[in-house]
């Protein structure tokens, strides 16, 4: 189990991130920074489970956080509130993980797929996933034309 202690000196995070990310950018160079403060502010940890982000964007500074806090949306530990801002928020978890920050899941009523709640469009009282959604609303396949099962 890796340990969490701190970011390693400044320009040896910054060449580790730019090889984790593929290349070098501004938003990297902001991550490292906050994954510097982030983990002065809680400390060391014995595993990721310990940690939980709260990330407000998507951007390239995440490589960043999540290379150095360990969090990640596949370990559960990362939590993304797409609201195209860069805010980052690091917190400690001293019980379970906070998994009512959970987004359920809900049938799309034209394929069939379980997409993100907080994705769902709505449209004459039907739930659909985006690109259901595009479709209906003018993409290549008119929606009055198919069924909402995806049928025509």
């Amino acid at each position: 189990m890796t340990t969490i202690t701190e970011t390693p000196p400044l320009e040896e995070a910054i060449d580790e991130v730019a090889r984790f990310h593929g290349h070098m950018c501004p938003g990297l160079a902001m991550g490292v920074q906050a994954a510097q403060v982030a983990l002065r502010g809680i400390g060391p940890h014995a595993n990721y489970e310990e940690v939980v982000t709260v990330v407000e964007t998507d951007e390239c500074a995440l490589d960043a956080i999540r290379l150095f806090t360990g969090c990640s949306f596949g370990n559960g530990n990362r939590i993304h509130r797409g609201l195209g801002k860069n805010a980052y928020t690091v917190q400690e978890v001293t019980g379970p993980p906070p998994r009512g920050d959970r987004i359920a899941s809900v049938t799309c009523a034209r394929c069939g797929w379980l997409t993100m709640a907080t994705r769902i469009r709505r449209l004459d009282g039907c739930a659909l996933c985006p690109p259901c959604f595009d479709t209906a609303c003018g993409g290549e396949q008119p929606f009055f034309a198919a069924g909402l099962d995806g049928t025509r």
